[in-house]
């Protein structure tokens, strides 16, 4: 009997401990759990000021602070403030905030507070990555609850990573300026002789450096793509010499024959990430023919990836039209001379559109997949009609792990006055000719006057 009253004694105890909390954590009687401030309204936006950036830019960086909601029924506020920009040289710069305390919903903005000079050995696959992050304490300040209620949260909060993109760097093209001379024979329409077009390949080897500093030998390949063998050829980079000779001129001739490659090569240490530039020259006809090509070399932690490598050849189907001109063909053949497919090429022209533009289904992609592979050619064309002599650029630009690849080709297009027809005598022989006529005439009209004045004395 006694057993069953002790058993009793604990049920009732529980039961009444039991209810006890239930009045106690339910809102009907004055008290509430405090909500849970997670930190998720603590937050950091990060601006920049330009989206595209080259070596040796400025890039000016901005943060607005913010403590927005932390849910439908949360207010929190955020005390102990602080917040940071890590630049693309991995540098942490401090914000100095006018406010380290922040009420629910208030924000600040702070512009301008870092700048960064953009150098190449920061590159992070093309372009120059920043975050900025902020990190403060949350408070959940509940006023219903029994004892105080109050809940805090050291919470740190990162920003999307902002990009500066370093835009593709184009070639120079170099634009002769000749007086060009007829001539009575050769290929050109008109009796004028053929124009000179050469084109060179760019390779490095290798194209990264992932471990530091390192020998990189250049390769360069010079062609004849026109229609008329090419004298005094040489090969220049801006960044690496000297540019030596191996071969190529199979017939020892001293000239780039249509059929012919010529190779160059140079090799230097290469420091730091960097693009340079190579120029072929080569002259035929009283013309120069010109052509450039690029390449980059990507130096240090950051070069895990390979850059890639693009090539343009442009050939019109004439080279000299008789005025007013007409319609001209230009062919564009691009290829990868690199080892990373390619993704994105295009090809446009500065005196030609039409049909130029981002490349797809090209019937040179031979497995379809509208990647530019090392093995495959790709060629489109363009028409246009031309009234006077045109130098136009053609330029091919191909993606591959975060980087561009460009390459460009330009062509020179005559248009000529027409000869004037050959009559026989040329303008410089008329003067003579027409002495040649009257001396025998004059000598025969003395000769004649002679004799008759010596008959008439005789009578």
């Amino acid at each position: 009997m006694k057993s069953c009253k002790l058993n009793t004694t604990y049920f009732l105890t529980a039961t009444f401990t039991l209810l006890l909390f239930v009045l106690w954590a339910s809102p009907a009687f004055g008290h509430r759990s405090p909500d849970t401030c997670n930190g998720s309204g603590l937050n950091i936006m990060l601006f920049v000021d330009k989206t595209e950036a080259r070596i040796g830019d400025i890039i000016s960086y901005s943060v607005t602070v913010l403590n927005g909601t932390g849910g439908v029924n949360t207010v929190c506020d955020a005390t102990g403030i602080s917040a940071s920009i890590l630049t693309p040289d991995d540098r942490n710069h401090t914000i100095s905030l006018s406010r380290r305390e922040l009420s629910h919903t208030e924000r600040d903005t702070y512009s301008n507070v870092v700048t960064y000079t953009a150098h190449s050995r920061d590159l992070n696959m093309g372009t120059f990555v920043a975050t900025a992050s902020v990190t403060g304490t949350i408070h959940q300040n509940d006023t219903n609850s029994l004892g105080g209620g109050e809940q805090s949260v050291k919470t740190t909060l990162i920003s999307t990573p902002t990009s500066v993109v370093v835009p593709p760097v184009v070639p120079p093209v170099v634009v002769p300026s000749v007086t060009v001379t007829s001539s009575g024979g050769g290929g050109g329409g008109g009796g004028f002789l053929p124009l000179p077009l050469i084109n060179i390949t760019k390779v490095p080897n290798p194209l990264a450096l992932p471990d530091g500093p390192g020998l990189v030998t250049y390769t360069y390949t010079a062609t004849n793509v026109g229609k008329i063998e090419m004298m005094w050829i040489w090969v220049k980079d801006d960044l690496c010499a000297p540019v030596s000779f191996i071969s190529g001129d199979s017939n020892n001739d001293a000239k780039l024959d249509i059929n012919e490659a010529w190779v160059y090569q140079c090799t230097k240490t290469v420091s730091q990430t960097e693009t340079n530039t190579a120029t072929a020259h080569g002259g035929a006809n009283g013309w120069d023919g010109y052509d450039t090509a690029l390449a980059t070399v990507i130096v240090g932690e950051r070069a895990s990836v390979i850059p890639p490598l693009i090539h343009l050849v442009k050939k019109p189907d004439v080279f000299t039209l008789i005025a007013p001109g007409g319609a001209v063909t230009y062919t564009y053949t691009v290829t990868n001379p690199g080892t990373a497919p390619l993704h994105d090429v295009s090809v446009t022209d500065d005196k030609c559109t039409g049909t130029l533009g981002l490349i797809s289904d090209n019937s040179g992609d031979l497995n379809r997949n509208n990647l530019l592979e090392h093995n495959e050619v790709w060629t489109v064309a363009c028409t246009t009609n031309l009234t006077r002599t045109t130098t136009n650029i053609g330029i091919a630009l191909g993606r591959a792990n975060g980087l561009t690849a460009v390459d460009s080709s330009s062509a020179t297009v005559l248009v000529v006055a027409p000869k004037l027809p050959n009559a026989g005598i040329g303008p410089d022989d008329s003067e003579s000719s027409l002495w040649k006529f009257l001396i025998p005439t004059i000598l025969l009209l003395i000769v004649s006057l002679y004799f008759e004045i010596r008959s008439r004395s005789r009578i």
